[in-house]
């Protein structure tokens, strides 16, 4: 699951057994596991409805839309009731999970869908945005791409969101290296421009 189109770019860019080129993919999690892509909420990616007021307005309404999924599925496919179901998600697909993984436990308690869920895995899910913000500072000073005065100045300016805002120089690091630090070549210092060259 992920927060934008899991079909598009978990199957095509990332794990499906053919890339975007429709071209067969060396390494694919399909040689482990049978996989199913769906793009959920409705809405995302290749999702749609011909009725607006279907569109979900909470992460519980998807997970309770997904779990629908689920039931189908092996309704359809009964061999899925014999594989443990893992639920692996990244990005903002880290709430969705969570909440589909609470949904099908209790629909699985409660009798209403004969699976096993084997497990949720969560990768640099955004499920908590206060927290993943606090760990910018953290994280940016451990892989060398921020200064000590970048660390100091980064408090003073974001306050309780370590410097993670626009204007500080988290949040400028992260806007000049195109939201992922590791496409950042050098340190950056206090004004969020790199260490030992001049500002231009």
């Amino acid at each position: 699951m992920q927060g934008a189109s899991g079909v598009g770019l978990g199957n095509f860019l990332e794990m499906g057994p053919l890339d975007v080129d429709l071209k067969p993919r060396n390494s694919t999690w399909l040689q482990k596991a049978d996989l199913i892509f769906v793009d959920n909420p409705v809405g995302t990616g290749y999702s749609y409805v011909e009725d607006d007021s279907l569109f979900v307005t909470s992460d519980w309404q998807q997970a309770a839309d997904m779990t629908t999924v689920v039931r189908a599925l092996v309704k359809e496919v009964p061999t899925l009731a014999t594989s443990p179901l893992f639920l692996v998600a990244e990005s903002y697909g880290g709430k969705y999970a969570a909440t589909l993984g609470a949904s099908v436990a209790r629909a699985v308690r409660a009798g209403e869908l004969n699976i096993t869920l084997g497990g949720v895995a969560l990768g640099d899910s955004w499920i908590s945005p206060e927290d993943f913000t606090l760990s910018y500072t953290p994280l940016l000073l451990s892989v060398s791409r921020l200064d000590d005065n970048a660390r100091r100045r980064s408090k003073q300016e974001g306050g309780d969101s370590e410097g993670a805002n626009h204007g500080g120089p988290v949040g400028r690091l992260l806007s000049c290296c195109g939201r992922s630090w590791c496409s950042c070549p050098v340190p950056v210092g206090l004004d969020g421009a790199a260490v030992g060259t001049e500002q231009s």
